[in-house]
């Protein structure tokens, strides 16, 4: 166990969270954990490098605590405030057993102005109010939007302790985050700083200073929060923690808790949270908090080894059930779920199927072959990767404007043939890559009228978002582009069921909303992401076991760009492997992978191309080789056509079905 000497700032956090983590957390010898975030990673992912640098550049006459060494850095942070006015960065506050370091900390005479920068957006004119809800906060008291309390709770724990520390000093407290109403004025911003791993694994960042006609500080803007922070110290701020009191007292609670190595109540802390739990998790090595929770609280046996209710693919009612003691996805029945419609009939047939231990799926043949009777030939099928990058690439963009850098094509007629017919990628450092996107997608998709298809509503959005970029471009092509993929979009107007700007005569079909209309397999799980629907029609389509297992993909009888005489299925002993994705090259090591995948499900991200886009961040901001800038462009592509490839694969099995 790592020493635990101090209440840092992450830990804190995590003990807001759920104070029962605590005794697992900075454990890595004894228990499972699977989002031991690399700070490398996850300040890559969101732009964190970048936002900070430029932070930084706004105050030229800034000294950085460079030392990583806790009683140095206090020290050195102390020599400074002496001063009567300094500016610093990563500044380190203390008083036992609390500790932060605060991105910028700027002292003028006797005021003191923490700022903590994050690369998280706002849009709102009116400072402060895009934090509070009104709905839910009650008269004279605040409550905080959830997706805020992380960030400016952290923050008020800093403001806590550095108020501890220096009592004579007036502290305020202030979030310094990207404007998306505002619009870059440098070109190539993001490449003002490039990141550089050294040989022990640390990184540096590369920043090339500017001239003094630099002017692209206008993308951030600080939001002076003390207000709000004083509320949240008083313990006035109404969001629901497990813990209570005034902040004072929760932090005091929470470091007893965490030196002492205690074990917070279980019975006071279990809920719907627990689904997404770091320790949740089976290991022949490694123990599963989660386990020793529920074997605490309900006496579930090898709880991560179970399908618990709240797994129930969109469940709006776990709490309920929770509190009614269903805890297991069995205990489950028609009467827990909601309303009659769409949504309760598949999640019953999800209960059903996990009941009844049957591995049989459900089909629904007939809506499937009027589907299929509905289709034009030949079927087209796409996939996109994009990035939402930070910092804008060009000047004329706002922050976390999107860029599509990746696409596939693959084509099947109706004879059942099929073949990789396109793709595009860009991963020039510099490049805005959307527009030649656009012109290379048209190209691929404008020689015939057949039914397109996408997999998720992420296809349509990323040529929406990339529409009105053009619209307000001086490219010579818009008119022709934009007439051309409105006819195979839809843009809502409003929420209203049939209230469009524009639905084309030749929109895509979403394969998703097949899937969750005629198709249910219980290898699924609680899933619809293709990464566990193809695996599921592999081990259920023996016309798919017999075309693929032998390496017909990448010949003559069909086309494959990247893959030369390919066998996508495996025989092992009397089994078959099925799951192609785990056959490819990693674009990061397993470790990685996993860390990549829990950074991007707490920023809501679209988990599939979490990989893909912390790939193209490496191609962008770091310091690499050719050779290495070649290795993921080629596995990226590999990648992507396997993605259209699994969307023919379903196709193929539902026809097969059928017929």
């Amino acid at each position: 166990m790592k020493a635990r000497a101090y209440l840092t700032k992450s830990v804190f956090k995590i003990g807001l969270e759920c104070p029962r983590k605590l005794f697992y957390h900075n454990k890595p010898e004894e228990y499972l954990n699977d989002k031991t975030e690399d700070p490398f990673l996850a300040a890559l992912a969101r732009g964190g490098y970048q936002v900070g640098a430029l932070a930084t550049l706004k105050y030229p006459s800034g000294i950085e605590i460079k030392t990583h060494k806790h009683a140095d850095a206090i020290s050195e942070t102390a020599q400074n405030l002496k001063n009567a006015n300094s500016i610093l960065f990563e500044a380190a506050f203390s008083s036992d057993p609390l500790f932060v370091r605060s991105d910028i900390a700027i002292k003028a005479d006797n005021m003191l102005r923490i700022i903590e920068v994050k690369s998280k957006s706002t849009d709102s004119d009116d400072d402060g109010d895009e934090f509070i809800s009104p709905k839910f906060s009650k008269p004279g008291l605040p409550k905080l939007y959830a997706k805020w309390i992380p960030y400016i709770y952290d923050l008020a724990f800093q403001v806590l302790v550095a108020r501890l520390n220096y009592p004579d000093l007036k502290v305020s407290a202030s979030l310094m985050l990207l404007d998306k109403s505002q619009i870059c004025t440098e070109d190539g911003l993001h490449q003002m700083f490039r990141i550089k791993k050294l040989d022990d694994g640390k990184q540096v960042v590369l920043t090339k200073k500017p001239d003094q006609n630099f002017k692209g500080f206008g993308i951030l803007k600080e939001i002076d929060l003390t207000a709000l922070v004083d509320e949240i110290i008083d313990g006035k701020e109404t969001s629901e923690f497990h813990i209570s009191g005034n902040l004072t007292e929760r932090a005091s609670k929470l470091s007893e808790i965490y030196i002492k190595n205690q074990k917070f109540p279980i019975s006071q802390v279990t809920g719907t949270h627990c689904k997404k739990c770091e320790f949740r998790g089976s290991s022949d090595v490694l123990k599963s908090g989660f386990d020793e929770c529920w074997i605490e609280f309900a006496n579930i046996q090898a709880a991560s080894s179970k399908v618990m209710s709240f797994d129930l693919w969109n469940y709006k009612g776990s709490e309920k059930a929770l509190d009614n003691k269903k805890y297991l996805l069995s205990d489950l029945d028609e009467e827990d779920l909601g309303k009659p419609g769409p949504t309760s009939e598949r999640q019953l047939l999800q209960i059903e199927q996990h009941k009844s231990g049957s591995k049989i799926p459900f089909l629904d043949l007939r809506g499937l072959s009027a589907e299929i009777d509905s289709w034009k030939w030949p079927l087209h099928f796409i996939d996109f990767e994009t990035c939402t990058p930070a910092i804008p690439f060009m000047k004329g963009f706002s922050p976390y404007s999107e860029l599509a850098f990746q696409f596939s094509h693959h084509i099947m007629e109706k004879d059942g043939s099929v073949r990789h017919a396109g793709e595009f990628i860009d991963l020039q450092p510099g490049s805005f890559p959307t527009f030649n996107f656009l012109r290379a997608l048209h190209k691929e998709l404008s020689n015939d009228n057949g039914t397109i298809f996408r997999y998720s509503s992420h296809e349509n959005s990323v040529i929406n978002r990339a529409l009105f970029l053009l619209e307000k471009s001086d490219e010579s092509d818009k008119k022709e582009l934009t007439s051309f993929f409105k006819t195979i979009t839809n843009k809502k107007a409003s929420k209203k069921k049939d209230d469009y700007l524009w639905k084309g005569n030749r929109n895509m079909v979403d394969l998703l909303e097949l899937v969750k209309k005629h198709y249910l397999s219980p290898l699924m799980g609680s899933s619809n992401s293709l990464k566990y629907v193809l695996p599921a029609v592999l081990n259920e389509s023996s016309f798919l076991k017999q075309k693929y297992s032998v390496p017909v993909y990448g010949t003559e009888k069909m086309h494959s760009i990247n893959f030369k005489d390919h066998a996508w299925i495996k025989k092992v002993g009397n089994d078959f492997t099925s799951d192609p994705y785990k056959e490819l090259p990693p674009l990061f090591s397993p470790e990685d992978e996993v860390k990549i995948e829990s950074i991007f499900s707490e920023e809501n991200e679209i988990n599939n191309g979490g990989a893909a886009m912390m790939a193209y961040c490496y191609t962008q901001f770091t310091e690499m080789s050719d050779i290495e800038r070649e290795r993921i462009r080629s596995s990226l592509l590999k990648y992507c056509e396997l993605d259209t490839l699994a969307m023919v694969m379903l196709v193929e099995y539902w026809r097969d079905v059928i017929k």
